[in-house]
């Protein structure tokens, strides 16, 4: 006998649904619904299900009401599982009603797409024109609508996508229930040309003996994926934007049975589609899964991370010694599993398998009583009308149960924990007025957070890119965007979506946010954004275009030479330089070497330094755009050194007589230094005059020895004259009185080294 733990109810759920879908079931399994109503359990509905997951109808006899909690367990051969007991309470429908939200692109010949944010069991159609062309079921709030002959091209005109909503409360006669239109997206092209053969998509895992799902790439968004097996069976992937994904199987496979897989749309685009084979290897054994802490021993639910979808899985209980196995089937490879009965200190671990083939076990989990209340969840930020998801922060502990809930409508959705901060999808979209808070079930506590009063929506605007935008640039901020929208980045060079993000929420209905996911950025790509959300689809005008960014030069490598230099290698340093650049030279090209994009090298000739000058140099990158220029500059040589002394030696050989005598007329020597300013006054040298200049026979100079020797300061110049106070016309010897001169004032300058100047004065 085995311990079968029941399915999971998904909710959101209304008064409208007419079935609801289930996780977590045994595969060949009889599921049976159970709505508890007063307190009181009535079974509304059963199917046997081929999967883990599947579509419960509700039994035409019956029907939901709001406040109605609805549960589920399951039966397989002659075991019994509990009835689960985290299923989603019914909401109640009232006449608010929002816009359908577009949840997946509309391709021409695609068999259709996703939409959301409706209210829960709403049967939804496709329309061109009066023509119906596609339907489905949005029974948690979000519906497949089917489109089987493929979507018109966008020259067949405008879609419609068509809500019937059940009549509760009852419409005014003679209308019979509730009908809301909203407009579709234009339908864009498949990305292939007629009578092109579409690649089949590749199978990457799970094609294994006993595996009842497969992993694959290589998906075509707008593809129907369709994989057939050799005992007739089939599996399809309905169309949506993923490019990869599993694909549950209706049996497990078989070894060495040979499959094979195509993806393909309607024959409107005359198109043709690879088949590719492959056969089913042996048995796997799966990898060792892991499981999350359990902070609550009577959580409803556990969380594993790593199984694969479609497996078995096996839960261990060991209590007092006692081990208990409960089984299950994963649905997902990360998400909420039915938990066990675990007692308080029970060691819990979980392992997978196909075929009784089974992976190790997880390392073990303590479960615990949770003593303590969980904190105050917090809304992140307002609420607006048609908004479809909020956020949620302060989530503490992950385990237990977070409820949307509205005033008017009950329970908008009921998530288990993922985060300290989450955000929520919920159906219907947000209306006005009304009231939303959260709660958080766990284990016997309830925390609520404060209630944020619904606000009335603004107009879809598509917001602003800021530009410019260069080359490798990984980051584009979108400006006055909607709050809580779908926004998308496109390329519209070649068509193709960057990124789609949900935008932030926000308290004023507008939010700035930037798109980081898409890589780097080329140069003529132009950029535009697409906002969905509320029935409007608006995209940023005009486009963006994307740009190098202009260089910038920051040093010259040299900045000058002497004129007459011979020719050299410049190495300009900066950012942003781009191959192909060129190096202007007082605005001519100069031949140029790339070296990197923050340095460049040009070749400088010996006859462009040739003069003495101020050369503008810049570097101009191939788009044109060009740097601030530096000056580059040619100086004249130097001047020589001045020649200077240590000391300067005055040789009298005045040929004049003291009157009435035979002695020579004495000079006298002054000096003023000239390096020290204006004004400086004239100094004698007082061992002038100098007989001992004159030999025996009168002749001057008496020597190389001779004369008055004055030492000379290094680096000092110097003014000196000679005076003779006889000279016709000269009054009292005055240096500055041309009359009194001997000699004519000469310069001279002092420098270590230099040895001796002689002067002499006749």
């Amino acid at each position: 006998m085995l311990n079968l733990l029941p399915p999971r109810v998904l909710g959101p759920l209304s008064e409208c649904n007419r079935s609801v879908i289930i996780n977590n079931a045994i595969p060949g399994a009889t599921v049976i619904l159970v709505v508890t109503r007063g307190g009181v359990q009535r079974k509304v509905g059963k199917k046997k299900v081929a999967g883990s997951t599947d579509t419960i109808p509700i039994d035409t006899s019956e029907a939901l009401v709001s406040g109605d909690l609805v549960n589920a367990n399951q039966t397989h051969d002659a075991d019994d599982s509990p009835i689960s007991t985290d299923g989603p309470a019914v909401q109640i429908s009232v006449a608010q009603f929002s816009s359908a939200q577009v949840l997946s692109h509309l391709y021409q010949c695609s068999r259709g797409f996703f939409v959301g944010g409706v209210r829960p069991g709403t049967q939804m159609q496709v329309l061109q024109g009066a023509t119906v062309i596609g339907s489905g079921d949005a029974v948690d709030g979000t519906a497949f609508l089917n489109c089987p002959d493929g979507l018109p091209g966008a020259a067949a005109g405008p879609l419609i996508v068509r809500q019937n909503v059940c009549p509760k409360p009852t419409p005014t006669p003679p209308s019979s229930g509730y009908r809301i239109d909203s407009s579709l997206p234009p339908v864009a092209p498949f990305p292939f040309a007629s009578g092109a053969t579409v690649p089949a998509p590749l199978i990457t895992g799970g094609l294994t003996e006993c595996s009842r799902a497969v992993e694959l790439s290589g998906v075509i968004p707008g593809a129907d994926v369709i994989l057939e097996g050799a005992g007739g069976w089939w599996a399809s992937l309905g169309p949506s934007d993923q490019a990869s994904g599993w694909l549950r199987l209706p049996v497990p496979l078989k070894k060495d049975e040979t499959v094979e897989i195509r993806q393909e749309v309607s024959i409107r685009c005359e198109l043709k589609f690879e088949r590719k084979k492959s056969n089913v290897g042996p048995k796997q054994t799966l990898a060792k899964p892991r499981l999350a802490e359990i902070d609550c021993n009577t959580t409803p639910i556990i969380f594993p991370v790593g199984l694969k979808p479609e497996a078995d899985v096996e839960i261990s209980v060991l209590s007092a010694g006692v081990e208990t196995i409960y089984r299950t089937v994963a649905t997902t490879s990360l998400g909420a599993l039915p938990a066990p009965p675990m007692p308080v200190g029970s060691v819990v671990k979980i392992r997978q398998g196909e075929c009784g083939v089974w992976s190790d076990w997880s390392d073990p989990q303590t479960a615990k009583a949770l003593t303590v209340p969980p904190q105050k969840p917090k809304i992140s930020a307002n609420v607006f009308s048609c908004q479809d998801a909020l956020q949620v922060e302060n989530i503490f502990p992950l385990i237990g149960e977070l409820r949307v809930m509205s005033k008017n409508y009950g329970e908008l959705n009921r998530v288990p924990p993922s985060g300290n901060i989450m955000t929520i999808s919920v159906a219907p979209s947000f209306t006005v007025p009304d009231d939303i808070w959260i709660e958080h079930h766990v284990c016997g506590f309830v925390a609520r957070s404060d209630a944020k009063d619904v606000k009335q929506g603004t107009d879809v605007v598509p917001g602003t890119i800021k530009g410019p935008l260069f080359d490798g640039d990984t980051k584009v901020l979108l400006t006055h965007a909607i709050a809580g929208a779908r926004i998308e980045l496109w390329n519209e060079l070649n068509g193709a979506m960057l990124e789609a993000v949900r935008a932030p929420f926000g308290d004023t209905g507008f939010v700035n946010f930037e798109f980081s996911g898409f890589g780097p950025l080329q140069a003529g790509w132009k950029i535009y954004a697409r906002t969905w959300h509320c029935g409007q689809f608006v995209r940023t005008q005009p486009s963006v275009p994307v740009v190098f960014k202009a260089p910038v030069l920051s040093q010259l490598d040299p900045n000058g030479v002497t004129v007459g230099q011979a020719a050299l290698t410049l190495k300009l340093k900066g950012s942003d330089f781009r191959s192909g650049a060129q190096v202007q030279w007082a605005g001519v090209p100069r031949t140029t070497t790339f070296v990197s994009a923050s340095e460049i090298h040009a070749n400088i000739s010996a006859a462009d330094l040739a003069a003495v000058k101020t050369v503008a140099v810049k570097v101009v990158n191939p788009d044109g755009q060009a740097t601030a220029p530096l000056n580059f500059t040619i100086l004249a040589p130097p001047p020589p050194p001045p020649v200077g002394f240590d000391e300067l030696v005055i040789q009298n050989c005045n040929t004049s007589f003291i009157s009435g005598t035979f002695i020579h007329r004495p000079i006298h020597i002054y000096f003023r230094r000239t390096d020290l300013g204006p004004g400086d006054p004239w100094t004698p040298i007082n061992d002038s005059p100098h007989d001992a200049d004159y030999n025996s026979a009168g002749r001057c100079p008496a020597g190389p020895s001779s004369g008055a020797r004055f030492a000379l300061d290094d680096g000092a110049t110097y003014e000196v004259v000679c005076v003779d106070p006889d000279l016709p016309g000269c009054i009292g010897g005055d240096p500055d009185q041309l009359a009194c001169r001997r000699s004519q004032v000469f310069t001279v300058h002092g420098k270590a080294g230099g040895g001796a100047k002689t002067v002499i004065v006749n």
